[in-house]
């Protein structure tokens, strides 16, 4: 490579820097890329907190589930039962539904506490 006035010997990286570069904005770029960091993790609809709070209304959602998947077999044995036996169905409409044979009578007795105040 040539020498002279237009070739300089030795290029320092100093000489090509630009006015105004240096550290300050090394420690610029660091603290704005830590601040779209922690944007990232904790504002907006896909955040951090907003996950957690995903996270335990997805548990919450399956301890219904099962409490439910569990309501609904106990519901198909019953019906299971009822078909399979048509005698245990007249308890339940004595008990549930208060039918009763032709020329019986049925007595309700209220207890005390559920009685209104005038049949004290």
């Amino acid at each position: 490579m040539p020498t002279g006035a237009f070739f300089p010997r030795k290029l320092h990286a100093r000489a090509w820097r630009l006015p105004g570069t240096g550290r300050g904005w090394k420690i610029l770029a660091g603290l704005l890329s830590v601040t779209l960091l922690l944007l990232i993790l904790f504002a907006g609809e896909k955040s951090l907190f907003k996950l957690i709070s995903l996270q335990r209304e997805q548990q919450h959602l399956q301890i219904s589930l099962e409490k439910i998947k569990a309501g609904n077999l106990k519901l198909s044995r019953q019906i299971k039962d009822l078909q399979a036996n048509p005698q245990a169905v007249e308890p339940i409409a004595r008990e549930e539904l208060g039918l009763v044979y032709p020329g019986e009578i049925l007595y309700r007795f209220v207890p005390p506490s559920e009685a209104s105040p005038r049949e004290r």
